[in-house]
């Protein structure tokens, strides 16, 4: 059985006159556990008088039952940090005593263990004289990490002819330095489960004079890695501090290739895609990288300060930061900020006088789109967040992707930071009908002032576009010349009784002015029962069929007011207006103001519509047979809904909900740091039928989709599944169409009723009270 390493630097407080090279005895040592720290208690063996003990030791902890318990416990990281104690008891014996703070280690512990084995060990090596001048005593000592690849620099690190050894060089570990050696200690595990050729070094300067002033080191809080490479004659130095992700993007940048091999951005930035280790190896082949953001020189306080704070806040592009690679940024004076676009290798910077004062989130984001982007739905959550108007170029599918990039590559390129340009397919018809803009008119162009859907349009419609007409278009647009359209979705055509009529502002005449009893109802499409509502209506006007009245639905957050109807149904909320076949189209309607329940809104009409009290044998009898074939229908689907979760049987399973409507499949397991309601979520997603089919999938463009949690923005698995889930995890959601989409407000590509599976990986969250710089 594997057993867990923990090491523990022990400071002691005697310093000694001259090196000691025997083993130590193996101590005694017990752990006691309160309510909030275990605390280790050592009695160690000297093998001299305790006035010339060795300056520092390493403790090697071991405990076999941990592992198979199911926890790792690590007090490597943070032990020197806390309360330690180190007296003499004896002529040959140190007390030393050391306290730990870890609230809950031992929770998941089925039986507390007591009791652990565990030994001293002091190892003193000489430096090579080669590599390191002669140190004042004529002898260096060099701490030995048992479980990691950081090694005493001597001449045997050498004899393995690595390509890089990276060398960590500090004043006998001073207090600031501490964390630091922590990150350096993690991000040399790291790389020893990636490289070989990679060493990791660690000297002490206090005895190491020349050292010392060569490098010309002082331990001011910020500690300096030297990277020595068999390809080049003199290191490179990185400062760093305990940026963990920092440190390691630092070195895998200078260790991808040997420097004088780095000759243009282009080639930087692909060694860091190369060795970004945090994107698990299927995604990583499937991901598009469409820009990197890095810090050049060294920045001061405020702006590495504002940078940090900037992190992730792009969420849709990927980060990193880099070390000194003006090299091959002959134009850039550091400190400086840098976005490299993948697509058309070119690079835009921000100087560092610039960086307190702009919000980077923005300034990186615009520069990082591409010039001429597909419309998707998680597309569109970048462009909203741009703020930018937003060009529509509306094509068939056939005409889609080269003829679109002609057409808006010049216009893109001409107004880069005022507009977003993007082409759209007919995928997306209600994008279309917000310009109102018919499907044969096609090829067909349009802006809207932003990308929400209740932003100003202006559509383009001519016979032929032209990329000169697209211009000027643009050009009359910024300087708001142009008239915004009346907001209309496309609506229905023709009004069958048995149907839900989908009435927009430019049918809203021929549906109320007809020779029929309609019954239209009015709500905003985010409302929240606006799915369940419409659901309810479909039904209800089935039914109604054998009346010939009719029942409709007009969306006010895609439609403008009707003409002189605007005061009363713009502030409409699941209301309903009854027009009967004998009145005016301009007269008063009569409100519905019950309830959307399929008996109250027929009651409601027998009493307010004779055609519907003459025919209610009928309308009874259809309803009857609606329960029996609902019935039968939740029985088909959940036998549809069972074998698409038994596919991944092989898959340890969870069901999220008491009706077993939503179940996790976990694929990877996350950091533990699990997600809370309204935070900002970002994820790449890839979703599917129980046929196979992709309907949606955020790596073909290399976007992530983001939503805030538990606030109804996504469908209700996602709220259920995405919150079982924790930073870091990969998982499958597999949902029925009851928590997915349902038979109304179904996307085009999603069969009625379907159940769905997404295949989720979190990649970021970002708590609701923080705010982006």
């Amino acid at each position: 059985m594997a057993v867990l390493v923990v090491v523990v630097v022990v400071a002691v407080l005697a310093v000694t006159a001259g090196a000691a090279t025997a083993k130590a005895d193996p101590p005694l040592i017990k752990w006691s556990q309160t309510a909030q720290a275990l605390k280790l208690h050592i009695t160690h063996s000297c093998p001299t008088a305790p006035t010339a003990v060795f300056e520092r030791a390493t403790l090697l902890l071991t405990c076999s039952d941990l592992e198979e318990a199911g926890i790792t416990l690590e007090l490597r990281e943070d032990i020197v940090a806390e309360k330690s104690e180190c007296h003499p008891v004896s002529a040959t014996k140190l007390s030393c005593s050391l306290t730990k703070e870890i609230p809950h280690a031992f929770d998941r512990l089925e039986e507390n263990p007591t009791a652990f084995s565990g030994r001293i060990v002091v190892d003193w090596e000489s430096f090579d004289d080669s590599l390191i001048d002669e140190t004042e005593s004529g002898e260096d000592a060099g701490v030995l990490y048992a479980d990691t690849r950081v090694t005493p620099l001597s001449t045997s690190v050498l004899q393995a002819n690595p390509s890089f050894v990276v060398v960590d060089a500090d004043l006998g570990w001073c207090r600031a330095c501490n964390p630091a050696r922590r990150a350096f200690v993690r991000v040399a595990r790291r790389f020893h489960e990636q490289r070989d050729d990679v060493v990791f070094a660690h000297v002490d300067l206090v005895d190491n004079r020349a050292l010392r002033h060569s490098l010309n080191k002082t331990c001011d809080g910020q500690c300096v890695l030297h990277i020595y490479s068999r390809d080049t004659s003199q290191p490179r130095a990185i400062s760093f501090d305990d940026e963990e992700d920092v440190l390691y993007e630092r070195v895998s940048l200078y260790t991808s290739a040997p420097f004088k091999d780095f000759s243009s951005p282009a080639q930087v930035f692909d060694s860091l895609i190369e060795h970004k280790s945090s994107v698990p190896a299927p995604w990583q082949e499937r991901r598009k990288t469409v820009a990197v953001v890095g810090v050049f020189g060294s920045a001061d306080t405020a702006h590495k300060s504002a940078f940090t704070q900037w992190g992730a806040a792009n969420a849709t592009r990927e980060l990193f930061i880099l070390g000194l690679a003006t090299s091959v940024f002959h134009d850039i004076q550091p400190p400086a900020v840098v976005v490299f676009r993948s697509e058309d290798g070119d690079y835009e910077s921000l100087s560092g006088d610039a960086i307190l004062s702009t919000n980077l989130t923005h300034w990186a984001l615009i520069r990082t789109l591409p010039p001429v982007v597909k419309f998707t739905w998680t597309s569109r959550e970048t462009l909203e967040r741009s703020g930018l108007p937003v060009a529509h170029l509306f094509v068939q599918d056939a005409q889609a992707k080269q003829q679109a990039r002609a057409l808006l590559q010049s216009v893109a390129a001409s107004y880069r930071d005022a507009i977003t340009c993007t082409y759209v397919t007919s995928e997306f018809p209600e994008i279309r009908d917000d310009y109102g803009i018919h499907e044969s008119s096609l090829p067909a162009f349009g802006i809207a002032e932003n990308a929400f859907p209740q932003s100003a349009r202006y559509p383009l419609i001519t016979k032929s576009l032209t990329q000169a007409e697209v211009a000027g278009f643009v050009s009359r647009f910024l300087a708001g010349e142009l008239t915004a359209a009346p907001k209309t979705e496309a609506g229905d055509t023709s009004f069958e009784p048995g149907h839900l009529a989908k009435v927009s502002l430019r049918t809203f005449e021929p549906f109320v002015d007809g020779d029929r009893d309609v019954l239209l109802f009015f709500c905003h499409e985010l409302h929240p029962s606006w799915q369940r509502a419409r659901a309810i209506l479909q039904e209800t006007a089935h039914v109604l069929s054998a009346s010939g009245a009719i029942i409709g639905v007009y969306n006010i957050g895609g439609n403008a007011p009707p003409p002189g109807h605007g005061q009363r149904f713009n502030a409409a909320n699941l209301k309903g207006f009854l027009w009967t076949h004998t009145m005016d189209h301009t007269a008063r309607p009569k409100a519905y103001t019950g309830s959307i329940k399929r008996s109250r809104i027929l009651k409601w009409l027998k009493a307010n519509v004779p055609a519907v009290k003459k025919t209610w044998a009928q309308i009874q009898a259809n309803v009857k047979e609606l329960k029996a074939q609902t019935g039968e229908e939740k029985a088909r689907k959940r036998g549809v809904f069972q074998e698409f979760v038994d596919q991944l049987s092989h898959l340890s399973h969870e069901a999220l909900t008491q009706d077993g409507g939503v179940v996790k499949h976990v694929i990877h397991p996350g950091s533990g740091k699990f997600l809370t309601p309204g935070s900002t979520i970002t994820v790449h997603m890839i979703g599917s039928l129980p046929n196979g089919t992709v309907f949606e999938n955020t790596m073909d463009d290399g976007v992530p989709y983001m939503f805030k949690l538990g606030t109804g923005m996504a469908i209700r698995c996602w709220d259920i599944g995405v919150s079982s889930m924790s930073l870091g995890e990969r998982a499958y959601i597999t949902c029925d169409s009851e928590y997915g989409y349902s038979k109304v407000d179904t996307p085009k590509t999603i069969p009625p009723h379907s159940p769905v599976r997404f295949e989720i990986e979190v990649i970021e969250s970002e708590p609701a009270q923080r705010e982006e710089l």
